[in-house]
């Protein structure tokens, strides 16, 4: 009975470890608000720092899909990467490379090469850009306005 446990229990941790990866070893991260992009963004910067063992570059590659109508979405989502990494992560600057590639059929995506080899892609939602700063106010930072009973002229 515990052996069968332990042989449940070891499978559900590999399945765990292995979900987010495609059959290619390629990590596909899903953007769904600022905290889950800023933990999209260190995955990467852990695994770059990891793989490249302080040698050899990290190149984002930024390509709008099909839904994606703003032209500037693949610089602003490529702003967000180096925001992340350089200004939050400190990153190497000079280690990061930067570039928009060809429309892609489907969800636009920011795929992550280290060492040359596509390692991370991550998918935007359509027609909406990546944070690289939560966007959520904090308690000191937040004011509540209120609404005056008087009417503007």
């Amino acid at each position: 009975m515990l052996k069968i446990s332990l042989l449940v229990l070891l499978s559900v941790f590999l399945f765990t470890a292995v979900s987010a990866q495609n059959q290619t070893g390629v990590v596909e991260l899903k953007s769904a608000g600022c905290e889950i992009d800023e933990s999209n963004f260190g995955d990467v910067e852990n695994a770059s720092r990891e793989i490249r063992g302080g040698n050899g570059f990290l190149i984002a590659i930024a390509r709008l899909g099909d839904g994606d109508k703003a032209r500037n979405l693949n610089q602003q989502r490529l702003n967000a990467a180096k925001q992340w990494l350089v200004g939050k992560a400190r990153f190497p600057a000079d280690k990061l490379i930067l570039a928009e590639g060809e429309k892609v059929s489907g969800n636009g995506r920011v795929e992550f090469y280290i060492g040359g080899v596509l390692t991370h892609i991550i998918f935007p939602k359509p027609n909406v850009g990546l944070c690289w700063e939560c966007c959520n106010p904090q308690p000191e930072d937040f004011v509540p306005h209120r609404k005056s009973g008087r009417k503007k002229s």
